[in-house]
Protein backbone atom coordinates (compact mmCIF):
# COMPACT_ATOMS: atom_id res chain seq x y z
CA UNK A 1 0.00 0.00 0.00
CA UNK A 2 1.07 3.43 -0.83
CA UNK A 3 2.15 5.78 2.39
CA UNK A 4 1.10 9.03 2.54
CA UNK A 5 3.24 11.66 4.14
CA UNK A 6 2.31 15.12 6.18
CA UNK A 7 2.36 17.87 3.06
CA UNK A 8 0.50 15.32 0.33
CA UNK A 9 -1.42 16.98 -2.19
CA UNK A 10 -5.21 16.54 -2.90
CA UNK A 11 -4.08 14.51 -6.17
CA UNK A 12 -2.07 12.12 -4.41
CA UNK A 13 -5.20 11.35 -2.12
CA UNK A 14 -6.73 10.76 -4.68
CA UNK A 15 -4.19 8.46 -6.07
CA UNK A 16 -4.18 6.66 -2.45
CA UNK A 17 -7.99 6.48 -2.83
CA UNK A 18 -8.56 5.49 -6.05
CA UNK A 19 -5.26 2.37 -5.12
CA UNK A 20 -7.61 1.51 -2.31
CA UNK A 21 -10.62 0.87 -3.74
CA UNK A 22 -9.17 -1.07 -6.38
CA UNK A 23 -7.77 -3.41 -4.60
CA UNK A 24 -10.45 -3.57 -2.44
CA UNK A 25 -13.25 -3.84 -4.69
CA UNK A 26 -11.67 -5.52 -8.30
CA UNK A 27 -8.97 -7.68 -7.40
CA UNK A 28 -9.48 -10.09 -10.16
CA UNK A 29 -8.89 -7.36 -12.62
CA UNK A 30 -4.96 -5.98 -12.84
CA UNK A 31 -6.37 -2.89 -15.44
CA UNK A 32 -8.71 -1.28 -12.98
CA UNK A 33 -6.70 1.37 -11.64
CA UNK A 34 -5.85 2.53 -15.07
CA UNK A 35 -9.21 2.36 -16.25
CA UNK A 36 -10.57 4.89 -13.23
CA UNK A 37 -7.83 7.43 -13.29
CA UNK A 38 -8.51 9.82 -15.77
CA UNK A 39 -5.27 10.16 -17.49
CA UNK A 40 -1.47 8.86 -16.98
CA UNK A 41 -0.14 13.22 -15.85
CA UNK A 42 -2.00 12.07 -12.23
CA UNK A 43 0.80 9.57 -11.06
CA UNK A 44 1.98 10.66 -8.26
CA UNK A 45 5.97 9.46 -9.85
CA UNK A 46 5.14 12.48 -12.42
CA UNK A 47 3.66 15.23 -10.03
CA UNK A 48 7.31 17.90 -8.70
CA UNK A 49 8.72 16.47 -6.22
CA UNK A 50 9.25 19.81 -4.08
CA UNK A 51 7.40 22.61 -5.62
CA UNK A 52 7.74 24.67 -1.89
CA UNK A 53 11.01 24.53 -2.12
CA UNK A 54 11.77 25.75 -5.89
CA UNK A 55 9.61 28.66 -4.94
CA UNK A 56 11.41 29.39 -2.07
CA UNK A 57 14.27 29.39 -4.32
CA UNK A 58 13.30 31.07 -6.39
CA UNK A 59 12.31 33.94 -4.05
CA UNK A 60 16.19 33.84 -2.36
CA UNK A 61 17.34 34.34 -5.68
CA UNK A 62 14.98 37.54 -6.55
CA UNK A 63 15.83 38.68 -2.56
CA UNK A 64 19.35 38.52 -3.51
CA UNK A 65 18.76 40.65 -7.03
CA UNK A 66 16.40 42.94 -5.88
CA UNK A 67 15.48 42.80 -2.14
CA UNK A 68 12.88 45.33 -2.47
CA UNK A 69 10.28 43.15 -5.40
CA UNK A 70 10.91 40.13 -2.54
CA UNK A 71 9.94 41.53 0.24
CA UNK A 72 7.11 43.35 -1.62
CA UNK A 73 6.17 40.25 -2.80
CA UNK A 74 5.93 38.17 0.30
CA UNK A 75 4.21 40.93 1.61
CA UNK A 76 1.27 41.02 -0.84
CA UNK A 77 1.34 37.33 -1.65
CA UNK A 78 -1.15 36.48 1.32
CA UNK A 79 -3.44 39.82 0.06
CA UNK A 80 -3.97 37.84 -3.47
CA UNK A 81 -4.32 34.67 -2.11
CA UNK A 82 -6.95 36.08 -0.05
CA UNK A 83 -8.55 38.08 -3.12
CA UNK A 84 -8.50 35.26 -5.57
CA UNK A 85 -10.77 32.94 -3.12
CA UNK A 86 -13.47 33.58 -4.04
CA UNK A 87 -12.61 32.59 -7.60
CA UNK A 88 -11.35 29.16 -6.76
CA UNK A 89 -14.41 28.36 -4.50
CA UNK A 90 -16.39 29.37 -7.22
CA UNK A 91 -14.45 27.10 -9.83
CA UNK A 92 -15.31 24.42 -7.47
CA UNK A 93 -18.90 24.79 -7.51
CA UNK A 94 -18.56 24.90 -11.32
CA UNK A 95 -16.61 22.05 -11.63
CA UNK A 96 -19.11 20.22 -9.82
CA UNK A 97 -22.40 21.66 -11.40
CA UNK A 98 -20.30 20.40 -14.98
CA UNK A 99 -19.44 17.10 -13.49
CA UNK A 100 -23.37 16.93 -12.20
CA UNK A 101 -24.57 17.64 -15.90
CA UNK A 102 -21.49 14.99 -17.60
CA UNK A 103 -23.32 12.38 -15.29
CA UNK A 104 -26.75 13.46 -15.74
CA UNK A 105 -26.27 13.29 -19.54
CA UNK A 106 -24.30 9.93 -19.64
CA UNK A 107 -27.14 8.10 -17.63
CA UNK A 108 -28.60 6.83 -20.54
CA UNK A 109 -25.54 5.34 -22.17
CA UNK A 110 -24.54 3.57 -18.39
CA UNK A 111 -28.30 2.53 -18.48
CA UNK A 112 -27.89 0.68 -21.63
CA UNK A 113 -24.14 -0.75 -21.02
CA UNK A 114 -25.68 -3.22 -18.18
CA UNK A 115 -24.42 -4.46 -15.45
CA UNK A 116 -21.11 -6.70 -17.07
CA UNK A 117 -18.96 -3.41 -16.14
Amino acid sequence: MLVVGVGVGLKQQRWTELLRRSTDTNTNNQHSLLAMTSSPIESPLLQPHHPVMIGFLLWLLLFVFCWPLALLALVLYPLIWLILLPFRLLGFAVEGVFSFLHSLLMLPARALRGPNR
